[in-house]
């Protein structure tokens, strides 16, 4: 009986949490600020990518990554992560490699590689999963693999 009431306040809370965010918040941040803005970092990416006419997206970041699976697979983008160097990180890196020759696709990351040039565009990331990071994105032209973590 405890355990039904414990997983029916939970299903019960957890939506009502979801639709009242960011409201109800510890320390001065969110309840769930690790669910929040995801989203929206992918949909400005995926923005990004069609105003430049690109078809494709790189993320170093495993999170940003599911994030543009999830979001933006509807979007018509190819999304990859890097090549991995040596054995494969995670799951995206051994499925999802950027090709060694590609077309020009557009890069998330902190940093840039020198043959990507100045960053494209700087995204908005105030509140929510990824406060505090400074995620820029690059073009990538044809050739431009130095995507070194």
């Amino acid at each position: 009986l405890a355990s039904v009431a414990v997983n029916a306040a939970v299903s019960i809370l957890l939506p009502v949490l979801a639709i009242t965010a960011p409201f109800p918040e510890t320390k001065g941040k969110p309840l769930l600020a690790r669910y929040l803005g995801r989203q929206d970092l992918s949909q400005q990416v995926i923005a990004e990518a069609q105003r430049l006419g690109v078809r494709g997206i790189v993320a170093q970041e495993r999170d940003i990554l599911a994030d543009l699976f999830y979001t933006g697979g509807r979007a018509g983008l190819a999304v990859y992560a890097p090549q991995p160097k040596g054995r494969a990180e995670n799951y995206y890196e051994q499925n999802f490699p950027l090709p060694e020759e590609h077309d020009p696709v557009l890069l998330v990351a902190r940093s840039g590689p020198d043959c990507a040039g100045a960053p494209v565009a700087n995204l908005d990331t105030n509140g929510g999963a990824y406060h505090g990071r400074k995620l820029s994105v690059w073009l990538l032209p044809e050739g431009c693999d130095d995507n070194a973590r």
